[in-house]
């Protein structure tokens, strides 16, 4: 699974598997997403987070689950934010 539209200029890794945002030098309030492609199933997400040098962990569903559907450009369940 790989992420595609990363917004707020993201950066995914394949390498090690990991995508970065920022550093923002700015207080503006910032959405953070991306859209998980792949082969259909149902795929396993962990996450986690540094602003500022303070850990945060992603909450949301664990899983993803997706759908390459003839007749459907692509369809993803799954629900994930980071509080800080």
């Amino acid at each position: 699974v790989t992420p595609q539209e990363v917004t707020e200029g993201g950066r995914w890794s394949a390498a090690s598997r990991t995508l970065r945002w920022g550093p923002f030098t700015d207080r503006a309030v910032r959405r953070l997403t991306f859209r998980p492609e792949g082969p259909d199933g149902v795929y396993a997400l962990a996450g986690s987070g540094s602003f500022n040098g303070h850990p945060v962990v992603a909450t949301g569903d664990p899983e993803v689950k997706i759908e390459n559907h003839l007749f459907a450009q692509h369809t993803v369940d799954g629900n994930w934010s980071f509080f800080h």
